[in-house]
């Protein structure tokens, strides 16, 4: 921080090397230093910080989650509201709003729910019907997945899916929550490059954390509807 003025001040006053530091215009000129350096050392604490809050917040939101997950009795609730917005993603993603069914993308719909459900409801002949439109056409798969999943549950025992949903909550949570806070770190390392672009680093952070926190939200609920579907109990024999 002392710069070339700090050399030429060190050769006018005839210092040697090795010699003691003593003049007062040094003392000076080192206090100013001492006093630039932690000014810079607290704006980069005071920056990480707030980068920490924006993952602070996530956190908060991911442990209440879980919580819940854990000290609920019946998880019904939770189960079917993740289940219902992602069938509302799924229709956002291929029924366009206010389009005319001849719109849809129901080849594409029907081959996401056969994935996540094993079947597809029948939704290329709903699309057929005269009348039909994408909310009560969203309603009608909100109400095919649950009386699925009904029957699922009605099939394995409902005591048994009720420890199977809380298992598979709780290891989705999990893995997708560790998957998130490593690609955090990573955009953390790499968001300071916004700066030459004349962005706020900060800002284009929050941005994308919040994006990436929404989309591994959704990785869950595919995840824990996927696996509820799918499992499959054995049952030994006494």
């Amino acid at each position: 921080f002392g710069g070339e003025r700090m050399d030429s001040w060190m050769q006018k006053l005839g210092f040697e090397e090795g010699e003691s530091l003593t003049h007062p215009w040094l003392n000076r000129a080192v206090e100013k230093s001492q006093e630039k350096v932690e000014t810079r050392n607290y704006d980069i604490r005071k920056n990480l910080l707030k980068f920490d809050n924006v993952m602070n917040d996530q956190r908060k939101a991911i442990y209440e989650q879980r919580l819940d997950v854990m000290t609920e009795e019946n998880l019904d609730e939770i189960i079917t509201d993740m289940r219902e917005h992602l069938v509302e993603d799924l229709i956002s993603r291929y029924i366009p709003p206010k389009s005319y069914p001849e719109d849809w993308d129901t080849d594409g719909l029907s081959t996401e729910t056969k994935r996540l459900f094993t079947q597809d409801f029948g939704l290329n002949q709903w699309a057929e019907e005269e009348g039909i439109d994408s909310e009560t056409f969203e309603d009608r798969v909100v109400e095919a997945a649950d009386n699925f999943m009904a029957k699922r549950s009605a099939d394995i025992g409902p005591e048994i899916m009720r420890q199977l949903e809380r298992t598979v909550l709780l290891q989705s949570i999990d893995s997708h929550w560790k998957e998130h806070l490593a690609q955090l770190d990573h955009l953390r390392q790499v968001i300071q490059l916004r700066a030459y672009g004349q962005r706020n680093p900060l800002d284009e952070y929050k941005m994308e954390a919040f994006s990436m926190f929404e989309n591994m939200l959704s990785n869950t609920r595919d995840n824990v509807a996927l696996l509820l579907a799918h499992v499959e109990i054995r049952r030994e024999e006494p």
